[in-house]
């Protein structure tokens, strides 16, 4: 990871993503990005999840996660998401993905 990822990352959203980790995975917030967990949310991820990363230097699109009450996100292998991404997991359902499928429950 060079110098200028590490400024863009959003350090507090990431930080706080890792209260929510049931596993040994690691998130990256990026900038941009707004994050919106409930309390009784879970996130487990197996490997290194990114969100909200730029994939071109210009671009300020938005990005946004949010987990409702009793939701859980899992995330197997190691996963990107770019800016423009929104993500939205009901209430008591489960949103998995990784490794080239999406299975939503």
């Amino acid at each position: 990871m060079n110098v200028k990822k590490i400024f863009d990352i959003d350090w507090l959203k990431t930080i706080k993503i890792k209260f929510h980790n049931s596993k040994k995975g690691m998130a990256i917030i990026y900038r941009n990005s707004a994050v919106n967990l409930a309390n009784d949310s879970s996130i487990c991820l197996s490997e290194r999840f990114e969100f909200g990363r730029r994939y071109y230097r210009q671009d300020n699109r938005t990005s946004a996660l949010s987990l409702a009450g009793n939701a859980k996100l899992i995330v197997t292998g190691a996963e990107q998401i770019y800016t423009g991404a929104y993500i939205t997991v009901a209430p008591n359902a489960v949103l998995s993905f990784g490794g080239g499928t999406v299975i939503i429950t």
